[in-house]
């Protein structure tokens, strides 16, 4: 009986410490635009480290980024924009601020 107590006790304290929002959890997807265009090089780092800077210094905790094309059919024309975005994997709770900063949801992208 002892030992039932001690196990239900400790089960007890674990569940007491999840102080994370299950939002927190959940991720969400944003993007912005690379800002690159067709048959022009530019420094995607300084691109992707500069978005970064702006999510973190507003609090907002980046997970992970890459770069992908908005899928989106682009006529092939040296200086045109060449579609390529930049994601970042927020929590879910942060896609509204990010948005105020320019972000969008990436789930509203897709088709």
């Amino acid at each position: 009986m002892k030992r039932m107590t001690s196990i239900i006790w400790i089960g007890l304290s674990l569940g007491a410490c999840s102080t994370i929002p299950e939002s927190e959890y959940q991720i969400a997807e944003v993007y912005k635009s690379l800002g690159s265009r067709q048959c022009e090089q530019i420094d995607r780092t300084k691109n992707i480290v500069a978005m970064k800077q702006q999510l973190v210094q507003n609090q907002i905790k980046v997970l992970s980024s890459y770069i992908t094309d908005d899928g989106q059919i682009r006529i092939s024309l040296c200086g045109a924009s060449d579609g390529k975005i930049v994601v970042f994997k927020i929590p879910a709770n942060k896609i509204q601020q990010a948005q105020t900063f320019g972000f969008q949801d990436l789930n509203l992208l897709k088709h």
